[in-house]
């Protein structure tokens, strides 16, 4: 919980919007390479400040649930959302959905958070209302499951 608080503190101070309300609830403990871990909250939280930034109250909300065999984030914002037809291709390097073209950016982002998500045997995928913002998940395996997973490899 402290690594998503201090990002928030980080991106609120960042954050050239005036009307800008990250929340996060009931952040759960996940076991991975903490550098790589914070990558992920990094692209996903700033990802959502900035495709929220048109909107007069800018909200990022930040919700986690324990789903048996994994620990389940959602990062939603109101922000400009994503069309379905671009939901596998915005992970692919270089790929920025149509709607993002108006924003700063380069298309790395969304593809470093699968790398690292697939490193640590997890997942990430999107659902997005339109232009109604969007929604991103991101399921880390937890450590029994991560160790199970290993010795079945040996």
């Amino acid at each position: 919980e402290k690594l998503l608080q201090d990002l928030k503190e980080e991106l609120l101070a960042a954050s050239e919007h005036v009307n800008l309300e990250i929340n996060i609830s009931n952040a759960l403990e996940i076991y991975g390479d903490q550098t790589m871990v914070v990558q992920v909250f990094l692209n996903l939280m700033g990802n959502a400040v900035k495709y929220s930034s048109h909107t007069l109250a800018a909200k990022v909300n930040v919700d986690c649930e324990d789903i048996g065999d994994s620990i389940q984030y959602s990062i939603t914002d109101n922000g400009i959302g994503i069309k379905a037809s671009d939901y596998e291709k915005i992970f692919d390097l270089f790929t920025r959905s149509q709607e993002a073209v108006e924003y700063e950016g380069t298309g790395v982002g969304l593809s470093i958070v699968k790398k690292i998500m697939e490193k640590h045997e997890g997942r990430v995928w999107i659902a997005s209302e339109g232009k109604e913002g969007s929604t991103f998940h991101v399921a880390f395996k937890k450590q029994e499951y991560i160790a199970e997973l290993s010795m079945q490899k040996d």
